[in-house]
């Protein structure tokens, strides 16, 4: 596994395992000392450490006698981040269904200092 393929890939992982393996509690501790843990790893990766990575070789195992064969760029275009928003959409509906207040807002509220009445 590369460097790449196991920064990009850590946080799907992570969400899915935590958010969609087990009963989600909107005042669990421990599921929120986790996503402190992971958003702690995903900001200790050093931007030097990805210089180069859309073209490193990409090569993992999938089922039975497949592989994921890409370069870094096609990985994080095809493989990665269409997963990692796969699951961000399903912690989404689950949490939904299971009656925590979340929604739109909650995914754009970065957005709000662009939005303001037309000139």
């Amino acid at each position: 596994m590369t460097d790449v393929e196991f920064i990009l890939r850590r946080p799907c992982e992570n969400l899915r395992t935590r958010c969609i393996h087990r009963h989600v509690r909107a005042h669990d501790d421990d599921l929120k000392a986790r996503i402190a843990k992971t958003i702690d790893y995903v900001r200790g990766a050093r931007p030097v450490a990805f210089a180069g990575a859309e073209d490193r070789a990409i090569l993992f195992p999938l089922i039975e006698n497949l592989v994921f064969d890409s370069n870094g760029f096609e990985y994080l275009r095809d493989w990665a981040l269409p997963h990692f928003y796969f699951h961000v959409v399903t912690a989404y509906d689950i949490l939904r269904h299971n009656g925590v207040e979340i929604g739109k807002r909650d995914y754009l509220s970065h957005t709000g200092v662009h939005i303001h009445p037309r000139a």
